[in-house]
């Protein structure tokens, strides 16, 4: 399918991985929060993953203050970047992070479950365009040396509610030509909005 609403589809429709088919190079920085913690510099990470993908400024502001709010980032991208988008805003849902082992080596899953809003230019002049997404980013941490992680990045994307019934219908009956299912099922329409419909798997590798 071809949909714009579903994670992924669209260059910059998931953040943290502007184009799910492109290889990245870039920095990331960890450090303590004020309480001690040690966390991602999402402002740095951000812009620093963007920039990789685009190889020029992109990143015009992010705006981010967890001690404020922590659950909020704003992204904008200087002028004529992106055709799908000027500002993103993301909204962090729910968060939640595991350390276990697989053999004898440490193992730190970490979740994030996201909702993203692109915000650009309409076609009409005076109304802008808006596209909602909602996905979740897993990511798994092994080390595989003194100065190396191995990681892998899962991204999973759902269907907004008003979307449900296009992806409801049995596809033996067919589709009609807005890429619906001709007789949409009802029953279905529920576990549209919150299974998955997509997942997307990367390989980080990270050294020091």
């Amino acid at each position: 399918v071809r949909d714009p609403t579903v994670p992924g589809f669209q260059k910059f429709s998931v953040a943290a991985v502007p184009d799910i088919g492109y290889d990245y190079e870039y920095a990331v920085r960890f450090g303590p929060d004020g309480s001690g913690k040690i966390t991602a510099d999402l402002k740095y990470n951000f812009e620093s993953i963007i920039e990789s993908y685009t190889k020029q400024p992109a990143v015009s502001s992010i705006n981010y203050d967890p001690s404020r709010n922590p659950n909020r980032l704003t992204i904008s991208l200087e002028p004529g970047v992106s055709s799908n988008c000027q500002r993103i805003e993301l909204f962090t849902n729910s968060r939640e992070s595991q350390l276990t082992a697989e053999g004898d080596k440490p193992l730190f899953i970490t979740s994030e479950t996201l909702r993203q809003v692109n915000l650009g230019p309409g076609a009409e002049m005076g109304r802008s365009k808006e596209l909602v997404l909602d996905y979740q980013l897993v990511y798994t941490y092994m080390p595989i040396g003194k100065d190396s992680v191995q990681a892998t990045l899962s991204t999973v994307g759902y269907i907004q509610p008003n979307e449900a019934m296009r992806y409801s219908g049995d596809p033996m009956r067919g589709y009609g030509s807005s890429g619906g299912p001709v007789r949409p099922d009802v029953t279905r329409m529920f576990t549209a909005v919150t299974d998955p419909v997509v997942l997307y798997s990367h390989t980080l590798t990270m050294t020091r």
